[in-house]
C-alpha cells in the first residue's frame, strides 16, 4: 500500500495475505481491498436485519469459505439477500436474523447461490 503524508491508514481485514485497507486523507476516504471482492449497498429493498442501516456499504469477498457465525451474500430466484451461516447436524443452514423467513437447509438440491462472506461495515458515506 502507498500513501502519502496527509494520508492516515488503518488495517481493517487481513485473511491468508488479502487485506482491507481504508485511508483518510484531505481529499476523503480510498479504500484499498482484495481482487474478487465487490460492495453492497444497504437499501430497502435488502431487508438485511443483522444491525445493518438503509445505505450502508458492505464489501463482501466471494473467495471467503463461510464459516459458522459468517454473514453471507446469496441469491435465490433472481433475488440478492443476507443470511447467517450456521452448521446444524444435517449440514450448513441460512437463517435471517430478522426471523422473517424460515431457515435454508443447503443440500445438492437448494438453488442458492452464496456469492460471499460480508467482511467490512462502511457507514456514514
Amino acid at each position: 500500500m502507498v500513501k502519502n503524508e496527509d494520508e492516515s491508514c488503518y488495517l481493517a481485514f487481513k485473511e491468508n495475505n488479502r487485506e482491507l485497507s481504508l485511508c483518510r486523507s484531505t481529499e476523503g476516504f480510498s479504500l484499498s481491498y482484495p481482487e474478487g471482492s465487490f460492495y453492497l449497498r444497504i437499501s430497502s429493498e435488502i431487508n438485511a436485519g443483522f444491525g445493518f442501516l438503509d445505505q450502508d456499504l458492505l464489501l463482501v469477498d466471494r473467495h471467503m469459505t463461510p464459516i459458522a457465525g459468517k454473514i453471507v451474500v446469496i441469491e435465490t430466484q433472481h433475488e440478492i439477500s443476507l443470511k447467517r451461516f450456521q452448521k446444524t447436524s444435517n449440514g450448513a443452514v441460512l437463517i435471517d436474523d430478522h426471523l422473517k423467513s424460515l431457515p435454508i437447509l443447503l443440500s445438492s438440491n437448494t438453488q442458492v447461490i452464496i456469492l460471499g462472506v460480508v467482511v467490512f461495515l462502511i457507514r456514514g458515506m
